[in-house]
């Protein structure tokens, strides 16, 4: 009932969304196409805030996402403290992007992309400029040159700080999004997962739209915390560094997630010689175990178990 309601709002916004996509971009200077690498890796492009930053700059970041010898080909654009709508607003005055590919508006244009991940933030889900109308313009300039993206919504995290209770994660994390409220509530797994079924209900990719599930990791390893699981972790309210920032420890678990889930791969077993010296083989490990763990319980990901030849479940 709920979906029906959000497609309802889809359908006056988008309008709206069509018209406004096409003109501002129309005149903007194409470049040539990036060259291509002689390698098989996806090539991915990320746009969001300083939250995606945060991975995307986190040290040894392409060669954790990539294979041996094959680094990890991406762009992104961020703007910091940004909605997706004021990403599309001030689109010619990105915070950070990797140069070898330029802002979105070239970026997108410009060549050929497996992967687009969008991170929602500071808006509600509704209306004109709302996180739904605004991805559905992104997702549309990524298909006009790459028909067959994979897009995924990053879910990110509550705004609670390194100074709240062990607890505070856990209470705001499982709060249920109702229709035209802000209140953070976005930061939530409920606002994340009815905005990808929302834009999948909107059929506006050839593959379902998908889920980036960093929120939903970090609930899963603050619970194991706060149960005395995790060495020298009491609560996820200290992976913070900030009100909404995460530390290094935070950033690899939202690295470890983006490499299962973009990639596809079992997190276990990275190189330990890619960890930052403050994350021990130990703390990484149950890191992995923690990320494998929930994005095989969680559809929206597009993540299932490998299987034996008789059929049994296997990693």
């Amino acid at each position: 009932m709920r979906i029906s309601l959000i497609l309802s709002y889809l359908r006056a916004s988008l309008i709206l969304a069509a018209l406004t996509a096409a003109l501002p971009l129309a005149a903007e200077t194409q470049a040539p196409a990036p060259a291509t690498t002689a390698q098989s890796l996806p090539r991915a492009f990320h746009i969001g805030n300083s939250l995606t930053f945060g991975v995307v700059s986190f040290p040894n970041f392409t060669a954790y996402m990539g294979d041996p010898g094959q680094p990890y080909v991406c762009g992104y654009h961020v703007l910091w403290g940004a909605s997706l709508n004021m990403l599309l607003q001030k689109r010619d005055a990105p915070s950070a992007v990797n140069q070898a590919f330029g802002s979105f508006p070239t970026a997108l244009a410009a060549g050929h992309w497996d992967i687009l991940t969008l991170q929602p933030s500071y808006a509600v889900l509704e209306g004109p400029h709302g996180d739904l109308a605004m991805a559905t313009q992104l997702i549309r300039l990524a298909t006009a040159h790459s028909p067959d993206v994979q897009v995924y919504i990053y879910e990110t995290w509550p705004s609670v700080g390194d100074q709240a209770p062990p607890g505070t994660f856990a209470r705001m994390w499982d709060r249920t999004y109702t229709p035209g409220a802000w209140d953070q509530v976005l930061y939530s797994h409920d606002y994340c997962s009815t905005l990808v079924e929302a834009l999948r209900g909107a059929h506006l990719t050839a593959k379902p739209v998908l889920l980036l599930p960093v929120g939903a990791v970090l609930s899963r390893l603050d619970a194991k915390a706060r149960a005395g699981l995790v060495p020298g972790v009491g609560s996820v309210e200290s992976l913070y560094r900030d009100g909404t920032h995460l530390g290094t420890i935070g950033n690899f678990v939202a690295m470890c997630t983006w490499r299962c889930v973009l990639r596809g791969r079992d997190p276990l077993g990275v190189n330990e010689t890619l960890l930052p010296p403050t994350i021990s083989p130990a703390l990484a490990g149950i890191v992995e175990q923690t990320v494998w763990d929930t994005v095989l319980q969680m559809p929206l990901t597009g993540i299932e178990p490998l299987r034996h030849a008789d059929g049994s479940g296997a990693r």
